[in-house]
């Protein structure tokens, strides 16, 4: 995975529209984290109950990373989908 690719990613959920959020360092490393295992592995990740942090705010989430291949099962990247539990 190439340096910086999620360090600041914008969240388009209802919660924090348009607020960047860092998943390079401090408390939500962890996503990214997630993220590389998924290059590494090619294996799909599932943590739920998660916390994710935002400013000040702390939230609880399920998060699914996911390997992306073409039919030829050639690897072209990682899919990262974030959902919030209690928004629903």
């Amino acid at each position: 995975m190439r340096p910086g690719f999620a360090s600041s990613v914008l969240c388009r959920v209802r919660y924090c529209k348009n607020r960047p959020v860092n998943f390079s360092r401090g408390s939500n490393a962890w996503i990214l984290e997630k993220l590389e295992l998924v290059a590494r592995s090619q294996t799909a990740e599932l943590t739920m109950d998660a916390e994710l942090v935002l400013g000040e705010d702390k939230l609880s989430v399920n998060v699914t990373a996911l390997p992306l291949q073409t039919a030829e099962k050639k690897r072209i990247g990682s899919m990262l989908m974030i959902g919030f539990p209690s928004a629903i």
